[in-house]
This record gives structure tokens, C-alpha cells and sequence, in this order.
């Protein structure tokens, strides 16, 4: 019978007293997320239940999306939110500076920077730029 039922949480409650004070577990998970946000923490991997949470809220064509959540989490943390291309655009002004100023070439075993600079500058790498990668080497030739 209950699984006939239509209601949300909070209207199943109402009629359990014992529930009362009790948040569902989307507001639970609400929540989590917003501390993470507040204390800049990382952005949750998409492998956790947290991380797919997250995606659920604040993706417009989720049937869980809460446009509210999904402002109040831009608001705090923007960088969760970037395009894949944002991020990559970020990447590679950050190793352009780090060029400019004389920085050594990030590893690429130890670090993702290093894994950036490498993927955007191997002609076979699907995320090739071949500008960037004029640019880089005549910036720091000794890096390659």
C-alpha cells in the first residue's frame, strides 16, 4: 500500500510524530554539500554518492534539481560549476605564467598541471592545442 503513495517526505511525516524532527536525506545530503562549499573543499568526485548528489541538484534536467540549491552552490563555490573547456582555459594560463615567470615545467608524474601541459601540447592527444603549444614553447623553450 505504501508504495502507492504519492507524497513527499515531509507529508508522510506529519503523520509519524516520531519523525518530526528529522530532515529527509536530500536535505541531509543538501547539507553536507553546503558545509564542503563553505569550508572550500574540493569538489566531490562524481564515484561518491555525495558527488552524484551534488550533480542531481543542480543539473536543470534532473528530475531532483533545485533551482534554489543550485544558486546558493554557485554562490559559494563557481569553480564547481566550470565547463570542461573553462577549466582547461585556466590550466593553461596558469602554466603560461608559470612560463613567464620563470617557473620549472610542473612533473607530470607528480602533478595534474603536468599532465595538462603534456596533454595540450602531444600532437596525439585528443585535446591537442596547437596554439598553446607555439605559445608555451616560445615562452619556455626548456621546458620541452
Amino acid at each position: 500500500m505504501l508504495h502507492k503513495v504519492k507524497s513527499t517526505y515531509g507529508e508522510i511525516a506529519a503523520f509519524f510524530p516520531e519523525l518530526g524532527g528529522k530532515i529527509s536525506s536530500s536535505a541531509h545530503k543538501k547539507q553536507i554539500l553546503l558545509g564542503m562549499a563553505k569550508k572550500e573543499n574540493p569538489r566531490p568526485s562524481q564515484k561518491t554518492k555525495i558527488g552524484r548528489a551534488l550533480s542531481e541538484y543542480t543539473k536543470p534536467s534532473s528530475v531532483m534539481y533545485d533551482a534554489k540549491f543550485h544558486k546558493k552552490m554557485k554562490k559559494f563555490r563557481p569553480d564547481w560549476f566550470l565547463t570542461q573547456s573553462e577549466v582547461a582555459d585556466q590550466k593553461k594560463k596558469q602554466l603560461i605564467e608559470m612560463a613567464k615567470n620563470g617557473k620549472n615545467r610542473p612533473s607530470y608524474d607528480k602533478t595534474r598541471l603536468g599532465q595538462a601541459l603534456s596533454n595540450y601540447t602531444r600532437k596525439s592527444s585528443h585535446v591537442y592545442d596547437p596554439v598553446f603549444h607555439k605559445t608555451i614553447r616560445k615562452i619556455a623553450p626548456h621546458w620541452f
